[in-house]
């Protein structure tokens, strides 16, 4: 069926539980799955259907307290794979060797130990070292945290008093791009 209620939008709907498909030169191009999703070229399993995609904003916030200034947090969901972009001034922090940790995410990491969550970081101001930094999470959570390499196969997570306000600390603008997958 093929309508336009009140003249707006055209509807297509199919009465039976089959799928709806479109295609050029009698060759299938799109399949609108009936138990939802979007199959391309052909493909007939809902395995590989496109069953979702989203798009916003979210709030970072730092896991052992202290103020953040966010100037653009934002994420793509297609799937289940998670896309953020952040880019924040840390206003302060505890002065503490805890983790460095970023909460918040606009969703939960898999819980999946194979599928390891990952980035770039695309500025750290002033922070020593930055340049060999790389944004990470735990599976099964919903924190980043920051792991960081020394050249001597040394390295650890990115801890609190690396903020401290002196000397080449003293710039705390953080900018990163982080994918992960969820469940």
């Amino acid at each position: 069926n093929i309508s336009s209620p009140g003249g707006g939008a055209i509807l297509i709907k199919n009465p039976t539980a089959a799928h709806i498909a479109f295609g050029t030169n009698n060759t299938e191009e799109v399949r609108i799955l009936n138990g939802g999703g979007i199959t391309f070229n052909g493909d007939t399993a809902a395995a590989n259907a496109l069953d979702d995609y989203e798009e916003g904003s979210f709030t970072p916030g730092l896991s052992a307290g202290g103020t953040l200034t966010v100037y653009s947090c934002k994420y793509t969901k297609i799937g289940r794979e998670v896309t953020i972009h952040a880019y924040f001034y840390v206003e302060s922090v505890p002065n503490n060797g805890n983790n460095f940790l970023i909460t918040g995410l606009p969703f939960s990491i898999t819980s999946d130990t194979s599928a390891i969550a990952g980035g770039c970081w695309s500025y750290g101001g002033n922070l020593t070292d930055a340049y060999k930094m790389a944004p990470s999470g735990s599976p099964n959570g919903s924190v980043a945290h920051f792991y960081w390499l020394d050249g001597a196969n040394s390295g650890g997570v990115l801890q609190n008093n690396s903020f401290d306000g002196t000397g080449p600390n003293n710039t705390r603008y953080i900018g990163f791009k982080l994918f992960y997958y969820t469940d």
